[in-house]
């Protein structure tokens, strides 16, 4: 009987039967709030399952990116206990920080769009540092495979905003993706993909300590390449938003230059090397951790780095 009557709804909705039951778990968190937690678990491992085996549309995406933050919202009250809202959104981000490292790319994209509306949510203030610490780090990790996408970056900048002290860790390696995309995107042509790759690199630029994140160096190598992407790729886009975010971007670097003051030519009668060819070798350093693996080792120096820069 229940197999008909989705049968008959899906008919008169448009949508498929994945898109359905999951756009039905947003009514049930909002008709039986708090009473919808015991099932948390098994609506994530429907929705994992369905980004699975489902052909990705934007009516799913749609569905997915709603339940999440619903389920959030209504399985709380006032009288929640506030561990208890730690389980909550642990269970609901958990299954999809794990998915984010996918190698089928819809599941992984998806994830990242959901992710990025929970983040967005009031109750994301629930979330413990070691699960936005968890989410930060799986995040890193794939924007450097070659499948990454806008959700990806997006919900990188929405850790950002929410979740900024956490993020700042991971910061210097977020921008130098965000260079690698932006070429890789000039590459093939995808004006989309170096817009938000732009948008990401301003974002964190502004948005974080740019005293903690990035050396002064770092703030030179970012310049260049901005520079270069202003000048000789972005004349002739099709995407005019490229061309007038390079330019935001260039000038928040620039400025940020200012503000930090320029050490190595304060110290430049005492070095022989140019600033020239220290940024050219600094970029090719970064190039290499670019081009690498995010190992183990990469994120205990990061989480040392932290740990130091918050007893100070």
């Amino acid at each position: 009987m229940s197999k008909i009557w989705i049968s008959s709804e899906t008919k008169e909705t448009g949508l498929t039967s994945g898109e359905y039951t999951i756009s039905l778990y947003e009514v049930l968190a909002r008709v039986h709030g708090t009473k919808i937690v015991p099932q948390i678990d098994n609506i994530m491992s429907t929705i994992i399952k369905t980004l699975s085996t489902s052909v990705i549309s934007f009516a799913l995406h749609q569905a997915c990116s709603k339940v999440v933050p619903a389920i959030a919202r209504y399985g709380m009250d006032p009288t929640t206990p506030e561990n208890k809202k730690r389980r909550i959104i642990h269970s609901l981000c958990k299954p999809l920080s794990d998915s984010l490292l996918s190698s089928q790319e819809n599941l992984s994209s998806s994830a990242a769009l959901c992710l990025k509306a929970l983040v967005d949510s009031d109750n994301w203030r629930f979330a413990s540092s070691e699960l936005v610490n968890e989410v930060c780090q799986r995040v890193t990790v794939a924007l450097e495979k070659p499948m990454q996408t806008n959700s990806h970056m997006g919900l990188v900048m929405s850790l950002a905003e929410h979740k900024g002290s956490v993020v700042e860790a991971y910061a210097r390696l977020l921008i130098w993706s965000g260079i690698k995309i932006l070429n890789i995107g000039a590459s093939e042509g995808n004006s989309q993909k170096r817009l938000v790759a732009i948008q990401m690199v301003n974002f964190l630029m502004k948005c974080l300590d740019y005293k903690c994140i990035l050396s002064e160096l770092d703030y030179k190598c970012i310049l260049s390449e901005l520079d270069i992407e202003e000048m000789k790729k972005c004349e002739d886009d099709q995407m005019a938003f490229v061309k007038g975010a390079t330019f935001e971007a260039t000038q928040t670097a620039k400025r940020i230059l200012m503000e930090k003051g320029s050490k190595v030519e304060k110290r430049s009668g005492q070095r022989s090397d140019s600033p020239v060819s220290q940024t050219m070798g600094s970029f090719s350093a970064y190039s290499t951790v670019i081009n690498s693996p995010f190992s183990d080792s990469m994120l205990s120096e990061v989480n040392s780095n932290r740990t130091v820069s918050r007893r100070q």
